[in-house]
């Protein structure tokens, strides 16, 4: 979106908030980490290699690219899983690092199912942390493959795999090439990347929307933002990976509002500052023509080259 990159938001522990909202996020980043498309994911991110399938919802296969050796790669294997499965029992969850705003607004809220600035602070926090773990998770295993740093300089950053199509822009975001693994891991687990409605002038978060890679971006209902939240106070099982498959991925519901993916910085539809910048000077007509519907200049500059 933008030309300067930010720096990382200040963060402050888990552990800082009042354990009674602490202990509902880190019941509700567990049932999450249990489910079978997380423990997919995570994996998949290990191995640093996607299946035909999940790298066509990606990017597209380029010419010269070895298919035969793309199609090798079925998934993850046992071993794997039970490595992340290993990993995912000695996380200390109160320890990780969320951004101070965030904490301060959620510490604000009461806890009540009920209450809407709980409900929109603790799906903040929760995407935050799982998009932050899997970025860690990604570099732990292949940091010396892609830049942790904001990309300068005329050439072109080598990305990963593990994408989302509208968030390309490694020069504007904290850790560079790597951040575009945590929004790929949102696309998995919640459908798209979680933004929030900051009103004009920019103020405090409102209203939850999903980014989908294709489809525009996509208003999260008051009752699909319940029903996550729910989750965090019911007294199930979290080693039940069932609870949350009815919740997760959010998907469209029939009266669903939608916004074109143009419309993100005229909506004020974010959820970090360094992703609210302008969109290209591009026509929709232009979109039109290239069969998509493009939002950011590394996607065009990309889809341009290649094409």
């Amino acid at each position: 979106m933008g030309e300067g990159c930010a720096s990382p938001p200040t963060t402050v522990p888990l552990f800082h908030l009042h354990d009674c909202h602490a202990r509902r996020v880190i019941h509700e980043l567990r049932r999450i980490l249990v489910t079978e498309v997380a423990e997919e994911s995570f994996s998949m991110l290990i191995d640093g290699r996607l299946t035909m399938k999940d790298l066509r919802q990606c990017r597209r296969i380029r010419l010269g690219e070895d298919y035969d050796e793309i199609a090798k790669y079925t998934g993850p294997s046992q071993d794997t899983i039970s490595m992340f499965r290993s990993l995912r029992e000695r996380f200390d969850l109160s320890h990780v690092l969320v951004k101070a705003s965030s904490a301060e607004r959620f510490q604000r809220a009461a806890v009540q199912p009920s209450s809407a600035d709980f409900h929109r602070g603790l799906l903040d926090l929760v995407v935050s942390i799982l998009h932050d773990l899997a970025v860690s998770i990604f570099q732990e295993f292949h940091r010396s493959k892609y830049q942790s740093t904001p990309h300068q300089g005329p050439g072109r950053a080598s990305l990963p795999d593990f994408r989302h199509p509208k968030y390309l822009q490694s020069y504007s975001y904290p850790r560079g090439p790597s951040e575009l693994v945590g929004y790929w891991m949102e696309t998995r687990l919640f459908g798209g990347v979680v933004d929030f409605e900051h009103g004009n002038p920019p103020g405090e978060p409102g209203a939850p929307w999903v980014h989908l890679p294709y489809e525009g971006i996509m208003r999260i209902s008051d009752k699909q933002l319940d029903t996550f939240t729910q989750l965090s106070f019911t007294t199930s099982p979290v080693s039940d990976p069932a609870v949350m498959s009815d919740v997760l991925p959010f998907k469209a519901e029939p009266d669903a509002r939608y916004v074109d993916s143009f419309d993100a910085y005229e909506f004020v539809l974010f959820r970090n500052h360094f992703e609210h910048n302008p969109p290209p000077e591009i026509s929709r007509f232009g979109c039109t023509l290239m069969g998509r519907n493009v939002t950011y200049p590394d996607w065009v500059r990309e889809y341009v080259k290649e094409s």
